[in-house]
């Protein structure tokens, strides 16, 4: 359909969304662009802004559209991408409040944030590690991760001013005994 042009199959997807199409039908549509490119992550990443509540969209929705979009890729490539549709989903919406209001899965989120470090070794993935496992009371994994951090990336932390202020609680609590 528009096989090639991530940029315009987003941008159809954003305007279905405002014109207030069914979730079936977003989704619908994005299946049809990704018949022409399979990988392209992009349009997975641009149809979860539309499976939100705000949206009309559900956590079991969701969680579908993530597992549907790990099956074209190998188990190493497909836990990056459940890691980073996940992260997408609490970044845009969810925040704080991910493992609570959806059916996301630590274990695969843990594992798909140490492949991400693994293969993208800068500092974002190394602070997103350390945000989620906060979030999740994983201690361990967040200790470790902020062991790992060279400087706080604040636009990890949160976008509503409180950023620092969310690093230095994680680290807090992730060092105590």
């Amino acid at each position: 359909m528009l096989s090639g042009d991530s940029h315009v199959a987003q941008v159809m997807l954003e305007v279905l969304m405002f014109r207030k199409a069914s979730v079936d039908q977003r989704l619908t549509a994005a299946r049809r662009i990704l018949s022409g490119e399979p990988n392209d992550e992009c349009i997975y990443r641009a149809a979860i802004d539309g499976l939100m509540p705000r949206w009309g969209g559900t956590p079991q929705q969701l969680e579908a559209w993530v597992r549907e979009a790990m099956r074209p890729l190998p188990e190493a490539e497909s836990i990056m991408r459940y890691a980073r549709l996940y992260n997408d989903a609490a970044v845009y919406y969810y925040g704080q409040s991910l493992f609570d209001k959806t059916q996301v899965r630590w274990s695969l989120m843990r594992q798909g944030l140490e492949r991400l470090v693994a293969v993208y070794p800068g500092n974002y993935w190394r602070n997103r590690s350390a945000v989620l496992a906060c979030m999740v009371k994983d201690r361990e994994v967040a200790a470790a991760a902020l062991k790992t951090i060279d400087k706080p990336e604040l636009d990890a932390w949160g976008s509503d001013g409180d950023a620092e202020r969310n690093y230095e609680i994680c680290s807090r609590w992730a060092t105590q005994s």
